[in-house]
């Protein structure tokens, strides 16, 4: 006998480029990857998926590991450090959070909602120290949770950053891929500071090296 706490549902992605939509439903993201890294961790017996969703491409399971965070009250946060990883794994800064994959600071206080949570949360610190993680309600901004720690995972399938791009890059020069249609392809110029790469609302800069 199967546990049902053993037992995961892992979703096709909701979009359809033929329909030509291009932002994917974050909330669909969110399960997809608590289900991986669920699947990673070794915590469920039984997936359960359509024959879509076993098909598609999903984040690499490296990266998914080494992109989980938890956070708990009582441990030190780097407030800046934070603010990078996020935006490396899919989040939108924005000043206030209005719905998954999104994150705001104000101060000592850091909201977040990651796709996966049927919630936001609101981090509180002190100095550098998480002294409260609550959980509340988007529409009223009103707690309804204590909780001692949460799991963070990405909010997007294909990590970007720094390593990501350089990781690209080493991929097309081994491909024999001339220097100059690396720069277009990474949207870089030769001469000018290279344009935000934009992606899932969101803006990330890379310098061509």
């Amino acid at each position: 006998t199967v546990s049902p706490s053993r037992v995961a549902f892992f979703p096709a992605k909701d979009i359809f480029p033929q329909r030509f939509e291009v932002k994917e439903n974050l909330s669909v993201r969110g399960k997809r990857n608590a289900c991986l890294d669920d699947i990673r961790a070794g915590t469920v017996d039984i997936v359960v998926t359509s024959l879509v969703g076993f098909l598609e491409k999903t984040i690499r399971v490296d990266k998914l590991k080494t992109n989980v965070r938890r956070i708990s009250v009582g441990e030190e946060l780097d407030l800046e450090a934070l603010r990078g990883h996020l935006v490396d794994v899919g989040y939108e800064a924005m000043s206030i959070i209005e719905e998954p994959g999104q994150f705001a600071v104000r101060g000592a206080i850091v909201d977040l909602f990651d796709p996966s949570w049927d919630d936001p949360v609101r981090f509180e610190l002190l100095d550098d120290e998480v002294i409260s993680i609550r959980a509340f309600d988007i529409e009223t901004q009103r707690s309804n949770l204590q909780l001692e720690s949460v799991r963070l995972l990405p909010a997007t399938g294909v990590i970007v950053g720094d390593e990501a791009f350089a990781e690209l890059k080493t991929n097309l020069t081994e491909k024999g891929f001339e220097a100059e249609a690396i720069r277009e392809i990474l949207w870089c110029s030769p001469t000018e500071p290279s344009p935000p790469v934009r992606r899932a609302g969101r803006a990330i800069g890379w310098r061509c090296r």
